[in-house]
């Protein structure tokens, strides 16, 4: 179950995102992979893979529809100096 689906609700809304079945045939449960401010990105895709390799049933659901941000170039993580 790879590629982009969509869950929909009772009242018919509905949410595109990836679902991955849990490999092996039985599921050990089901994860939810939210995205960072980023967006739907092939990390978030990657994470949702590796928990599926684990056994787990995941949906990553995409919040931005397909919208995605890019780097700012020169950008840094803040550090957390004591001081």
């Amino acid at each position: 179950m790879a590629g982009q689906a969509k869950l929909t609700s009772a009242n018919g809304a509905e949410l595109p995102g990836n679902p991955r079945a849990a490999e092996g045939g039985t599921s050990r449960g089901a994860v939810v992979s939210i995205h960072e401010w980023w967006g739907l990105t092939d990390h978030i895709r990657g994470v949702a893979d590796r928990l599926a390799r684990e056994g787990f049933t995941t949906f990553a659901p995409d919040l931005y529809r397909g919208k995605v941000t890019v780097p700012i170039t020169g950008s840094v993580r803040p550090s957390c100096t004591p001081g």
